[in-house]
């Protein structure tokens, strides 16, 4: 049988309170002298490991407008306009809404011709939320395949 007095309390908790204490400094101090892991974004820019599913990349001359990617998505962000279908459709509108859009790359797999991939990508910033619809027929006019201007050739495409 175990009777603690007042004063055997008194100190056993501020042995505990030191103790807590030290270890918490303990795990402070680890990191204290390690390096820090902060990027100075925008001026640095994370590495981005393959596979990543960021902001997509399409390549509008080889789209058949078969549909497939907006029926895939589960969110219905992407909206496609065509004078015709198969190998002689004009594309006319290919948007994909950002706003919604979730990043799952389930557009990408039904993709008979490849035509949409899941580029490196990330940075979308826009001031207003309508600017995150992204008409990809009028960027291809300007010449590019994404709207941060990322590139991709049909010998090279992303990984999956």
């Amino acid at each position: 049988m175990r009777v603690d007095s007042p004063v055997a309390e008194y100190f056993g908790a501020i042995w505990y309170a030191l103790k807590s204490t030290a270890v918490g400094l303990g795990v402070t101090g680890k990191y204290l002298l390690s390096k820090p892991v902060t990027l100075q974004y925008p001026d640095e820019k994370p590495d981005v490991p393959d596979g990543y599913r960021g902001i997509h990349v399409f390549e509008v001359e080889r789209c058949i407008a078969c549909n497939q990617c907006a029926q895939a998505c589960p969110v219905d962000c992407i909206t496609i306009e065509s004078i015709g279908k198969g190998k002689n459709a004009i594309l006319t509108r290919y948007e994909i809404d950002y706003n919604r859009c979730m990043f799952c790359g389930l557009c990408v797999e039904p993709c008979p011709t490849d035509c949409l991939h899941m580029g490196k990508s990330y940075d979308l910033t826009r001031f207003r939320s309508e600017d995150c619809s992204v008409e990809f027929v009028a960027l291809s006019k300007e010449g590019q395949q994404s709207p941060t201007g990322e590139k991709v050739t049909w010998e090279n495409p992303p990984s999956r």
